[in-house]
């Protein structure tokens, strides 16, 4: 017998866990309503810190959601499911900058371009007064398409949130990414992905290495049903 999908509040069914560990686990997942992938923060719960507490504290993100820019990652929603918290944020696309410095040869135009577009997302954040944002090439996606590159800056105000919870004082104690493959760049349902999605998509974190072009099926197609057991979509590092 195949077991149920795991489900977030009620309409987020999970597929893949990106990454795990102790504090935090990311998943890519299907908005059931919307049919939008999504990707999925998960935090569990500290004993100390009940549902209703935790409701209180995930209210640091509504600051966060209010950040619009095509070069910042974008949080949709979040909510308690039992001992766990979700954040939703814009589904994993792109390459980090760390694998963009160390495998691409950047031109000064182009780097420059993609200060000034950094620049530009610092300045979302400064909108709505948020400061103190984790610039580390690790959380700074760069999306290539064809000629074009476009830079996201992929902090998600998840520091703020675990230190409430009394967790840790540093991004960098919270998460690894692996390094992504390049036949991800080319993949082909990225397009069919863009041209159907109800909102500007964005460059993403968290895409990973996959080991075989089965792997590049449209999300959608992947997600209908239940997540598939042999198909782990690419996440990055």
């Amino acid at each position: 017998m195949e077991q149920n999908p795991r489900m977030f509040g009620g309409f987020y069914q999970v597929g893949q866990a990106i990454t795990s560990g102790p504090l935090l686990t990311v998943y890519s997942a299907y908005n059931r309503y919307s049919s939008d992938v999504v990707g999925l923060y998960v935090v569990e719960l500290p004993p100390t810190v009940n549902e209703e507490a935790a409701e209180g504290l995930l209210q640091v993100f509504e600051q966060r959601r209010r950040v619009q820019s095509p070069h910042v990652i974008h949080v949709y929603d979040w909510g308690v499911d039992g001992a766990s918290v979700y954040i939703a944020t814009d589904p994993p696309r792109g390459l980090t900058l760390r694998h963009v410095l160390d495998g691409e040869n950047l031109d000064l135009r182009r780097a420059l371009d993609l200060a000034r577009q950094m620049a530009r997302g610092l300045a979302a954040f400064q909108e709505q007064g948020m400061v103190n944002i984790d610039m580390r090439p690790q959380l700074i996606t760069v999306d290539i398409l064809e000629e074009s590159y476009r830079a996201q800056l992929d902090d998600i105000g998840l520091r703020a949130f675990l230190k409430q919870l009394g967790y840790v004082s540093s991004q960098r104690e919270i998460m690894k990414h692996p390094r992504p493959c390049k036949t991800w760049l080319n993949a082909p349902w990225r397009k069919i992905q863009r041209s159907a999605s109800p909102t500007p998509p964005r460059s993403c974190k968290h895409w990973r290495a996959c080991p075989s072009p089965a792997n590049h099926l449209s999300p959608r197609k992947i997600f209908r049903s239940h997540p598939p057991k042999n198909h782990s979509l690419p996440w990055r590092r």
